[in-house]
């Protein structure tokens, strides 16, 4: 599966850093980076992540 992050609707709020920070990083403007975008489906931190995001920025594709 690939990471997506719609940074169109990210507001910075930092929970998918502090539950996946294998994945996400907010820089010191606190601007979104997407430090890995590979993930399985059965990733419970990065399912955490997805699900704490107010906006519901992060999501899972299929590889094209």
């Amino acid at each position: 599966m690939r990471l997506h992050v719609d940074m169109t609707r990210c507001i910075g709020n930092g929970m998918c850093a502090i539950t996946s920070p294998e994945h996400f990083q907010l820089s010191d403007d606190g601007t979104l980076v997407v430090l890995e975008h590979d993930a399985g489906p059965d990733d419970a931190a990065l399912q955490e992540a997805m699900d704490s995001c107010p906006v519901e920025a992060i999501s899972l594709e299929a590889p094209r």
